[in-house]
């Protein structure tokens, strides 16, 4: 199972952006006895905001039940923020979804110059 995440970072240029999300890695990375891959799928500026960057990324978790997957990113989601939104889990007749939700607003966030965290998971059948 992948977890998709989509992080908003205080960035005016992509090597700003860059370093960020390299910390974002190390912190989730953290405590693993074998690195966690993040795959960056896209980095661009962030069109409402152009002191952020938008970053679309993906971490292959290993996990493919619902209560193994859930654990799995919330302990890594923990390693970045203390404080999450849980948005399911919804399950369908296809599989199961859920969104995590972290803000800065709320000083959860524990990498400096990420703003927003969202962290979500889908696991289809077939």
């Amino acid at each position: 199972m992948k977890l998709r995440w989509r992080l908003f970072v205080n960035a005016k240029n992509e090597t700003k952006a860059r370093l960020l999300v390299d910390r974002f890695q190390k912190c989730i990375s953290e405590k693993e006895v074998i690195k966690v891959d993040l795959s960056i799928l896209e980095i661009e500026p962030y069109w409402k905001d152009k002191t952020h960057y938008k970053v679309e990324a993906e971490t292959d978790i290993g996990a493919c039940n619902l209560p193994n997957g859930l654990l799995r990113a919330t302990s890594l989601c923990n390693r970045v923020a203390d404080s999450w939104h849980l948005t399911g889990p919804h399950q369908h007749s296809d599989g199961w979804d859920f969104e995590l939700t972290a803000d800065s607003r709320h000083e959860s966030v524990k990498v400096p110059g990420l703003s927003t965290i969202f962290c979500s998971a889908r696991n289809v059948k077939g």
